[in-house]
């Protein structure tokens, strides 16, 4: 728990609540557009981060530049519900793998097909996608990505797994965006997800029960009463 204290106060450039600025920001104001003269004036400026941000990604954490901008707790709240989402996944992967163990531990041959396979294809379908997206979506939107992959044509990646799992259409592209999906024939690819997790769920409920009895009534069958 202290290792992890200490990863997140890195992740956020805080210590004890206080900010830190350990690798300087990469934030930078474009003298051309907005010079120091009028920057002074003005308390409030939006910033470009397609013409006042140097294009490559900040070493680790977030820039501490975040830490004076208006957007901050929408911005941190959002981060912090994936970055949860993502090691949420990474844990319950890593439980359920640690379950095969047991299963070859004890021969339950059974549950391995029965428990352990439709587990893991049920947490990669849904969950493992989900993450997939978020990553994506990170690193394929930005500032200068236009009409095709601007900040404000990134599709939501709630409604986007909203859509999925009740078959819906994804929405209309936003404004003059060209894009309303994160990539081509993606409707087709999470019906095939949903449908193979959904398959998932008799598989873990009904295969087992048929097989066990199944066992039993053959050992009943060899039995042979002597009275």
């Amino acid at each position: 728990m202290g290792l992890f204290s200490f990863y997140t106060g890195i992740i956020y450039n805080d210590v004890f609540s206080k900010s830190l600025n350990i690798f300087g920001s990469y934030w930078y104001v474009n003298s051309t557009r907005l010079p120091p003269a009028t920057l002074l004036t003005l308390k409030n400026t939006m910033l470009d981060p397609a013409d006042c941000y140097l294009q490559y990604p900040y070493p680790i954490g977030l820039d501490p530049v975040w830490q004076l901008a208006e957007n901050k707790i929408s911005f941190l709240n959002t981060y912090k519900m994936k970055i949860s989402i993502i090691i949420g996944v990474i844990h319950m992967l890593f439980g359920v793998s640690l379950s095969i163990w047991n299963h070859l531990h004890f021969r339950r041959y059974i549950n391995i097909f029965c428990e352990f396979i439709p587990q893991v294809i049920f947490l990669l379908f849904l969950f493992f996608y989900l993450c997939l997206l978020v990553f994506y979506k990170w690193v394929w939107f930005g500032p200068l990505g236009g009409d095709w992959s601007g900040p404000y044509c990134a599709p939501s990646i709630l409604i986007t797994f909203i859509n999925m799992v009740l078959f819906k259409k994804a929405d209309k592209a936003p404004g003059d965006c060209k894009v309303n999906m994160f990539y081509s024939g993606q409707e087709g690819v999470q019906m095939f997800l949903v449908l193979a997790a959904l398959l998932c769920v008799p598989w873990m409920l009904f295969i087992k029960p048929f097989i066990l009895r199944s066992r039993w009534r053959k050992a009943e069958a060899n039995k042979v009463n002597i009275y």
